[in-house]
């Protein structure tokens, strides 16, 4: 019998709960750039963010705050200039904060894992999926983008 190594089948799960919840993204397709947070997507994406950060090694991560935006926006806020993915697809940029080391990241051998403060992730509109990542050492300012929601709170999320 083959044995798989326990982040593969994490990865596995987090896909597989990913596909799950393509229903609540086939819902909020009509976003637009700078759009606040519906109900469902602030429950996906809440949801997501958990999984990802317990990937990465933090199994409760703060401060996560979500905008919608595009690709490109997204990835060149979140990883700084200089990066761009030079895509208008609509996404979710989501941000947390906690303790995170990149377990999945691709590295040369004998480099570390990436380890930071700070997690984003872009999520499509259109399909739910995981598109980018990244680990940071300092939280990047979402608020550039468009009105930051906090997809975790309670309630409707708050936007700032």
């Amino acid at each position: 019998m083959r044995r798989f190594p326990i982040r593969f089948i994490a990865l596995v799960v987090l896909v597989a709960a990913t596909a799950a919840t393509a229903s609540v993204w086939a819902a909020a397709r009509s976003v637009d750039k700078g759009q606040s947070l519906s109900t469902s997507a602030a429950a996906a994406l809440c949801k997501d963010a958990g999984q990802i950060a317990a990937l990465n090694g933090e199994a409760s991560p703060s401060a996560i705050e979500a905008v919608t935006t595009t690709r490109n926006d997204a990835v060149h806020v979140a990883q700084g200039q200089g990066e761009d993915v030079l895509s208008k697809e609509p996404v979710y940029l989501v941000q947390m904060q906690g303790g995170f080391t990149g377990y999945e990241a691709s590295v040369p051998a004998g480099t570390n894992l990436p380890k930071g403060a700070v997690m984003a992730f872009t999520v499509s509109v259109d399909s739910g999926a995981v598109l980018d990542w990244g680990i940071a050492a300092a939280p990047a300012d979402l608020s550039t983008l468009g009105p930051v929601s906090h997809p975790c709170a309670a309630t409707q999320p708050a936007v700032r």
